[in-house]
């Protein structure tokens, strides 16, 4: 009598991937973003793409790393979003703790002296909205980035100002 061949040995799990706790907060968020952010579509204005999200993606140990993407609606736009969300968290040190979406709601285009006219009105690094510099969103900061980074509070102004040092950095 053969004996039988030896057993295998138990397998092992797949190793993790990187993207995975990301992917896994997506999935997570996907059914409370749509059904909150999928129909807050801001009025078409030319050449602004029709739905813009942005993602900030971090973990407790370092400052969050903020993404925008664009589509021609929410599905496009949250595609976009996994895909950006699984390259960002592989250059994160950590495993993502937390992830944030906003969706672009109200898009308003100004001229820049209209806009440092509007600024003028507004208590230094007080602004409530973001700002984009482009209509594709290629260049834009949320609320709380311009808030951190201190981009319009100019110390000697008492009225949002840009910074433009800061601006740079």
């Amino acid at each position: 009598m053969k004996d039988p061949a030896p057993a295998s040995p138990p397998s092992s799990p797949a190793p993790p991937q990187p993207g995975a706790p990301a992917q896994a907060l997506l999935t997570r968020l996907k059914p409370l973003a749509t059904q909150h952010l999928a129909a807050a579509a801001p009025a078409a204005s030319p050449g602004v793409p029709p739905c813009v999200l942005f993602l900030a993606l971090g973990h407790e140990a370092a400052r969050a790393q903020v993404l925008c993407v664009t589509g021609a609606d929410f599905e496009a736009a949250w595609a976009a979003a996994a895909a950006a969300v699984e390259h960002a968290a592989r250059r994160l040190p950590a495993a993502p703790a937390w992830l944030r979406i906003d969706r672009v709601a109200q898009v308003q285009a100004l001229p820049w002296a209209q806009l440092q006219a509007l600024l003028g009105q507004v208590k230094r690094n007080y602004l409530r909205s973001g700002i984009a510099f482009d209509a594709g969103f290629t260049h834009a900061l949320l609320e709380q980035e311009l808030g951190a980074n201190a981009i319009l509070y100019d110390g000697d102004h008492e009225a949002c100002t840009p910074n433009a040092a800061n601006l740079r950095a």
